[in-house]
């Protein structure tokens, strides 16, 4: 009998990956209704997509023993 394969990456990271793209979905729904008067906002959202992206991605990566 074999053990089922466990998941790569960490639920943490998955989680933080999460977090940050729904950051990232406030950014924008705020800049969008002020229509863009600051861009502060629209590059924030796109500062919390990229971290949210290089967390999703470090989670996929296996962690060395």
């Amino acid at each position: 009998m074999t053990e089922a394969p466990r998941p790569r990456g960490s639920f943490l990271v998955y989680a933080a990956a999460f977090g940050l793209m729904v950051l990232a979905g406030v950014g924008v729904a705020i800049a969008a209704w002020s229509f863009l008067e600051s861009f502060t906002m629209l590059w924030a959202s796109i500062v919390a997509s990229a971290l949210a992206i290089v967390a999703a991605v470090a989670a996929l990566v296996p962690r060395r023993r």
